[in-house]
C-alpha cells in the first residue's frame, strides 16, 4: 500500500489500460486483434488448431484463463478477461520500464514526478497523422510509437524494452550476468513475436564488432545472437512448413510492395518523419552533443533497420497484407521516443530551461495530445487505421 501511495501511476496505467482493452473488446463494431486471437485461443484449449509459432501470448493468457472460473461466464469471456489482464500488465510493465530507463543515473538531481510523468504521457505519444488529409485515418501508412490494437506487439513491448536497455548496458560493460539475462530475453521475444529480434539481430553484432573488434568480448556476446537466430529458423519451418494456412503461406522480397497498397509511395518521407518528429527534432537540436551518444546511435540504427526490413519483405500467402514485416517499427519508434526523452531529461539537468528545451517539449506534449484524439478517433470510429 505505501508502494501505490508513493508512486500511484502503476495503478494508474494498470486501470487506464485494462478500461481501453475492455472497451476494445466489449463495443460492438470496433475493430482488433484481441477478439480474433482470443478465438484463436479458444480453438488451440479445444484442440482444433495448433499454437502458433510465436506462441508466448496465446499460452499466457490460456494459463491465466483459469484465474476466471470463479465467474459464471463462458470459455470465450474468460479469454477475454484473461486477455484484457495480460495487455494490462503488460502496458504496466512497460511504463515499468520506462521509468526505471528514465531515471538511471538522474533520480537524485530530478524531481521524481517528472520521471514518472514523463514515463506516463510515452505510453499515449502517437505520430502526426499527416495521412488523415488524403485518407481520413490516423495510422495508414505511419510508424507510431504505440498501438492499441495488436494485442501480441502490446505483450512484447516490454521485453524488447528490456532486451534493448540490457543490450545497450552490454555494449557499454560486458559481464556474464547481463549476458544470461540477453539469452532469455532473446528466448522470449522470439516466441512472443520476433520482430524486434530481427533489428537487433542486425545491429547488435556491429555495435559489438565496432567497439570490441573479433575478440573474444565479440564471440561471447554474439552467441544469444546465434541462439536467437536458429530458434527463428526452427520458427520460421514451423509456421510455413508445418502448419500452413495455406499452400502460398510464406516470406517474399517485395520492396515497398506492402507500403504501396495502403499509400501512395510519394507521401512516404512525410509519414516517416511524422512518425519520429519528436526525436528528429530532438537529434537535430542538439546534434553535436547526441551524435557522441551510443544509445542514440544503437535506437536510431535499429530504427533505421526496421523501416529497412518493413519497406522489403512480405508475407505471401493468406497473411499477404497483415503487415507482420512493420511490427518492429512500432517498437523502434517507441524506443526512439524513450530515448529522445531520456536525453531531453538530461539536457535539462546540465543546461537548464531553454528556448531549444521549450520547444521540444512542446512537440512532444503535441506527440502526446494526437496520442488522445487518436485514441477518440479509434473509440468513436471503431477503426484502428
Amino acid at each position: 500500500m505505501n508502494n501505490i501511495l508513493k508512486n500511484p501511476f502503476p495503478l494508474i496505467v494498470f486501470l487506464i489500460s485494462a478500461a481501453i482493452f475492455v472497451f476494445l473488446t466489449n463495443t460492438e463494431n470496433v475493430i482488433s486483434d484481441i477478439l480474433p486471437h482470443a478465438n484463436s485461443c479458444l480453438k488451440i484449449q479445444e484442440e482444433i488448431t495448433l499454437i502458433p509459432g510465436n506462441f508466448l501470448y496465446f499460452l499466457t493468457v490460456l494459463l491465466l484463463k483459469n484465474t476466471f472460473n470463479f465467474f459464471p461466464i463462458s470459455e470465450i469471456g474468460k479469454i477475454l478477461g484473461a486477455s484484457i489482464l495480460v495487455l494490462a500488465s503488460s502496458v504496466t510493465l512497460k511504463y515499468i520500464i520506462c521509468q526505471k530507463i528514465l531515471q538511471e543515473n538522474i533520480a537524485d538531481k530530478i524531481n521524481i514526478s517528472i520521471i514518472r510523468l514523463t514515463a506516463f504521457l510515452l505510453l499515449f505519444v502517437f505520430s502526426f497523422p499527416v495521412t488523415y488529409f488524403f485518407y481520413g485515418r490516423f495510422y495508414i501508412g505511419l510508424f507510431p510509437p504505440n498501438v492499441w490494437h495488436n494485442d501480441s506487439v502490446i505483450f512484447l513491448m516490454p521485453f524488447a524494452l528490456m532486451l534493448f536497455w540490457l543490450s545497450y548496458k552490454q555494449l557499454e560493460t560486458p559481464n556474464n550476468k547481463k549476458l544470461w539475462v540477453i539469452f532469455l530475453l532473446v528466448i522470449i521475444n522470439i516466441f512472443a513475436k520476433p520482430s524486434f529480434f530481427f533489428c537487433f539481430a542486425v545491429i547488435y553484432p556491429l555495435f559489438l564488432l565496432n567497439k570490441y573488434r573479433v575478440s573474444s568480448i565479440f564471440w561471447y556476446n554474439i552467441l544469444p545472437v546465434a541462439i536467437g537466430v536458429i530458434l527463428f529458423i526452427a520458427q520460421y519451418l514451423y509456421i510455413y512448413n508445418i502448419n500452413p494456412v495455406d499452400s502460398k503461406d510464406g516470406i517474399a522480397v517485395a520492396p515497398f510492395l506492402f507500403l504501396s497498397n495502403w499509400i501512395n509511395l510519394k507521401l512516404l518521407p512525410f509519414t516517416v518523419l511524422a512518425s519520429i518528429t519528436f526525436p528528429l527534432v530532438l537529434f537535430i537540436s542538439y546534434f553535436n552533443t547526441l551524435k557522441k551518444e551510443l544509445i542514440v546511435k544503437y535506437a536510431v540504427a535499429l530504427f533505421t533497420v526496421a523501416l529497412l526490413i518493413g519497406f522489403t519483405f512480405i508475407e505471401t500467402g493468406h497473411r499477404r497484407w497483415d503487415g507482420n514485416f512493420m511490427w518492429q517499427a512500432i517498437v523502434c519508434s517507441f524506443i526512439l521516443y524513450l530515448v529522445a526523452c531520456k536525453q531531453l531529461l538530461k539536457i535539462y539537468l546540465t543546461k537548464g530551461v531553454d528556448l531549444r528545451i521549450k520547444f521540444n517539449t512542446v512537440v512532444f506534449l503535441l506527440h502526446f495530445i494526437i496520442g488522445i484524439v487518436y485514441l477518440a478517433f479509434y473509440f468513436k470510429t471503431g477503426v484502428y487505421l
